[in-house]
């Protein structure tokens, strides 16, 4: 995909190599990401292993599968049994959101071939990464646009729902109800009092302002632009 070696950095006193595709550092060790950073859309995530271990000796013993009930049968991938039977699962992901991924893969590849670039090539230039880089981000911005405006949806129903809050009951319903509109959990509110509501509100109206913003972008760099303001 063209992603390109750019350093080192050191995570629990390990060197790891960085390596950089698409507003993305993932520093790895021994075939093993220890830290991540990405920058996408203007929401920054970092991701750091706070303990590792390597060159562990194992035994048979290590082997062995601990005491518990056996199912017969393997329940079809992505389906939550029940409590009873202990299983832990993820949640299938909804028709919608694989004809997403899959439309997504098909735009991404189709703006790989146009792009005119060699992928075979064992090492590939920055400028080409460069290119590349911009051809699938090109392609992607009418999927960007439309997710910036689903979550612009979730974000108005979370500003009207977050004013009407005095409880934190209260600001926990809105915020359920955000995620579910968001397909996503997010952190639990701990608190609620003037000054977090307020505080609240003010992040909402700032990015409510980067959406309106970004839904006149041209380009992806704008977009970022855009929610960074």
């Amino acid at each position: 995909m063209g992603g390109r070696k750019i350093g080192t950095d050191k995570v629990l006193g390990y060197t790891c190599d960085v390596w950089e595709l698409m507003d993305t550092k993932q520093c790895i060790y021994k075939g093993v990401t220890l830290k991540v950073e990405s920058n996408i859309m203007g929401m920054t995530n970092r991701e750091i292993a706070t303990e590792t271990k390597f060159d562990i000796a194992l035994s048979a013993d290590d082997f062995k599968l601990p005491n518990f009930p056996v199912q017969e049968g393997a329940a079809p991938m992505g389906q939550v049994p029940d409590r009873q039977s202990g299983g832990m699962t993820m949640p299938q992901p909804s028709e919608t959101d694989i004809a997403k991924m899959a439309e997504a893969v098909k735009v991404m590849s189709a703006a790989m071939q146009k792009s005119g670039i060699d992928m075979n090539k064992p090492n590939m230039s920055a400028e080409d990464q460069h290119k590349l880089e911009n051809a699938l981000m090109g392609a992607l911005m009418p999927q960007m646009k439309q997710q910036l405006i689903e979550q612009e949806k979730a974000m108005q129903f979370a500003k009207r729902c977050l004013t009407e809050a005095n409880t934190l009951n209260q600001a926990q319903k809105c915020a359920s109800k955000v995620d579910a509109m968001m397909g996503e959990a997010g952190e639990p509110l701990e608190r609620w009092d003037a000054r977090t509501k307020e505080e609240t509100l003010h992040e909402i109206d700032r990015a409510l302002a980067g959406v309106a913003c970004a839904k006149k972008a041209h380009t992806p760099q704008a977009i970022e632009r855009c929610m960074q303001q």
